[in-house]
């Protein structure tokens, strides 16, 4: 299952914020139980809602509970550092997605 969180960066930060992005995942990116960071993306030529989304692998959604009881943790930091480039006043958007084999269908 996937955690998928999409942001709004502030006007003219992308560099920024790519810049961090890089030199944090060449340190290691650190997981929370239950999670492995899958990387973050940003939008290309302007296609998109978005400018940026982190991905994660969860493996249930007790995860979730656990990310959010820790707000000292590694994972927590490191989510802090890579979001001040945010637009906090715009919307951001966060989805977990499930594979077609582990879902049933909609309905």
């Amino acid at each position: 299952m996937q955690f998928v969180a999409r942001y709004h960066l502030l006007p003219g930060k992308a560099p920024e914020a790519r810049k961090l992005i890089l030199e944090k995942e060449k340190e290691g990116m650190p997981n929370a139980p239950g999670w492995k960071y899958l990387g973050t993306y940003f939008t290309s030529m302007g296609l998109g809602r978005f400018d940026m989304e982190i991905r994660s692998e969860i493996e249930n959604y007790a995860a979730i509970d656990a990310f959010r009881e820790d707000p000292d943790s590694p994972w927590m930091k490191r989510v802090r550092e890579i979001t001040k480039f945010v637009d906090w006043s715009r919307p951001i958007d966060m989805t977990i997605l499930r594979e077609a084999s582990e879902h049933s269908a909609l309905g």
